[in-house]
């Protein structure tokens, strides 16, 4: 069955959103013309094609008479026009039909995934074992997550049994360039110099608690904004982020919280102080209790280290300032009603995440600095106690440290945005100095007078190991084959699926829908369809679902429309009929199983660290995520 995407955007014949990856860092134009407004877009995002001409009568591709204009596709950040973003040329994209993509699967015993130039050179490499053709390699001491769109894929027999045949895009450092330096275009220190940005994230407590803190805060960044203006050299080299964190309630759901934790300004907005002040402004607490006295710090923070969803700059000190009145919520604490957090994160792995152990003894250069402004509730001493062991693990780094401001709550509270001024104006000064002095002055050896602790930053260690005169090459973005098992039958790939939020929300919903209707279509066995096809009829016109709904209709056709890929869960498998004269047993035996699934679910849909924007002004349903095939039903 054909997806049923919404209406504005290009589908292939199978019905799949037609989109693009760029393969170079370029830019979004505001008409199709190259000498039209513009802004940056990076190598390897992605993009859903509209039609040149939003009134066109068909969005299937082999029906449009050309899909581009002067060269350039219009393109949106979700699938309708709703989503519309701009013009991109298409010499700087490359077409993604597919909605798969692959992922290195766990280490184990398998071989390190190799790419190859020519689909004859991976079959060979797969039947001799022999991977010296390889052009490409997994990284032997990376265990990111490594996620590959899928371009084609072909079915091949190997020695009497079957393997996948993938060719697949991604991002890849050119030969001789170190795999440490993975992020931009490589080169002299001068240069890395002058790419260098201090990107400063505030991750604030917006539950009801906090009014006064934040004004505090809001204060001394004004201040800072000020200084930082009559600095032109600094001009726009110091950006600010904003993350807001709350709770969850019920250990699962923000519910009246509104979120969990949510981005207000990314980094690139917060180039323009302007910008960055108008929204600290406005950020508001909520008039909702939020159940206990512990927060879901660790979800702000895992959102504010997403490289991806804040734009960090690859070279920048990266300094995060933590404020908040709560111990942290999190599967340790001694609260056992506070050991819920939505992402299951602990105070371990977000060390880790923050501040990553050295590889071979060379220090990793995405870490984050963590700081912290902690406010004492006197009304909660005992949580504050057990919130300031947690801020002071936290806080402590692998290699560099943060800071610890305290102040006190209540009624009255203690003024901490003098303090916090001053400390984030210390780090500016030494940042200051780094970048306006000659690249020759930031050797190995720290010449000039400058040293390690002059910048407690692992951005030195960067500087330090890039060649003093050979150009280290920058990533680049490449095509190649590869197949899903190495020559000893190992799977070394696993697929996921980019996934758009909205769909899972509608899925969910339909699902309690449906369960709804053939519980009060009456008694099991001799259930009413009338009423229930009615309803679902209604339903898929809602949802743009070209199906016809009949009692010989199998559920899993109708949500597979709706999902936007084939439902494989052998319980959704069953007619509408078949569903309805379902006895009582069989019934809730169905009704579990489903339940399953919904669960299953309603977990992705809530983990904030899962989903990202393919634009920053993407709304919510328009998040997309690569979610491994197991987890979907």
């Amino acid at each position: 069955m054909a997806e049923a995407a919404q209406p504005g955007v290009v589908v292939n014949d199978a019905g799949i959103p037609v989109k693009l990856i760029t393969t170079r860092d370029t830019q979004l134009y505001k008409r199709p013309d190259r000498t039209s407004p513009s802004s940056p877009a990076r190598i390897f995002r992605y993009w859903y094609v509209l039609p040149p001409d939003p009134s066109a009568s068909s969005h299937r591709l082999s029906k449009l008479d050309s899909v581009t204009q002067n060269g350039f596709y219009r393109v949106a950040s979700g699938e309708n026009e709703r989503g519309f973003q701009g013009w991109m040329a298409a010499e700087d994209v490359i077409r993604w039909s597919h909605r798969q993509a692959l992922r290195p699967a766990p280490r184990g015993g398998r071989e390190l995934v190799s790419f190859y130039a020519s689909p004859s050179a991976a079959l060979r490499a797969l039947e001799t074992g022999d991977t010296s053709a390889a052009t490409h390699s997994e990284p032997a001491d990376d265990n990111r997550l490594i996620l590959m769109p899928i371009l084609e894929a072909e079915e091949k027999s190997i020695d009497g049994g079957k393997v996948q045949l993938y060719r697949v895009a991604f991002v890849a450092a050119e030969p001789g360039s170190s795999s440490s330096t993975r992020t931009g275009s490589g080169t002299s220190r001068a240069n890395v110099l002058a790419k260098t940005t201090l990107d400063l994230v505030f991750v604030i407590d917006t539950t009801a608690s906090m009014t006064d803190p934040i004004r505090q805060v809001a204060s001394s960044i004004t201040r800072v904004a000020r200084e930082l203006s009559d600095r032109p050299k600094l001009k726009e080299r110091v950006r600010f982020g904003l993350v807001g964190f709350r709770d969850s309630v019920g250990g699962v759901n923000p519910g009246a919280l509104g979120y969990v934790a949510q981005t207000f300004c990314d980094l690139q907005e917060g180039a323009n102080h302007r910008v960055f002040l108008q929204r600290l402004a406005a950020l508001k607490v909520t008039k909702e209790s939020s159940e206990d006295f512990p927060e879901d710090v660790l979800a702000g923070l895992n959102l504010a280290m997403d490289v991806e969803r804040l734009g960090w700059n690859p070279f920048a000190w990266r300094q995060i300032v933590v404020v908040g009145d709560s111990s942290i919520k999190n599967p340790e604490h001694p609260d056992r009603d506070s050991r819920k957090n939505v992402g299951g994160a602990t105070l371990e792995s977000v060390r880790h995440r923050a501040q990553k152990d050295p590889v071979g003894g060379i220090p990793a250069v995405d870490s984050f600095v963590i700081s912290a402004v902690r406010i004492k509730n006197p009304l909660y001493a005992d949580d504050h106690a057990v919130g300031d062991r947690q801020f002071q693990r936290l806080i402590s780094g692998r290699r560099y440290d943060g800071k610890m401001i305290t102040a006190a709550g209540g009624e009255e509270p203690e003024d901490f945005s003098r303090e916090l001024t001053a400390s984030l104006l210390k780090g500016i000064d030494a940042f200051e100095k780094l970048v306006t002095s000659s690249a020759a002055a930031v050797p190995a050896s720290a010449r000039g007078g400058l040293s390690a602790a002059d910048f407690p930053y692992p951005m030195l260690d960067l500087l330090r190991r890039l060649p003093d005169e050979k150009k280290a090459a920058g990533p680049s973005f490449a095509t190649r084959y590869c197949t899903d098992v190495d020559a000893e039958g190992n799977r070394i790939l696993l697929p996921h699926l980019l996934v758009r939020k909205g769909r899972l929300q509608s899925f969910v919903a339909f699902l309690d829908l449906i369960q709804g209707l053939l519980e009060e279509a009456g008694e099991p066995g001799s259930r009413d369809l009338g009423p229930i096809l009615t309803q679902l009829q209604m339903m898929s016109v809602t949802l743009n679902i070209d199906e016809p709904i009949t009692a010989d209709l199998r559920l899993g056709q109708l949500l597979s429309g709706l999902l936007g890929f084939p439902v494989q869960t052998r319980v959704l498998s069953l007619t509408v009929g078949e569903l309805a004269a379902m006895s009582a047993g069989r019934f809730q035996e169905w009704v579990r199983s489903v339940s399953l699934s919904r669960s299953t679910l309603k977990r992705l849909i809530e983990n904030p660290n899962l989903w990202f924007k393919l634009h920053p002004s993407a709304g919510e349903r328009d998040q997309h995520a690569f979610v491994a095939l197991s987890d979907l039903p």
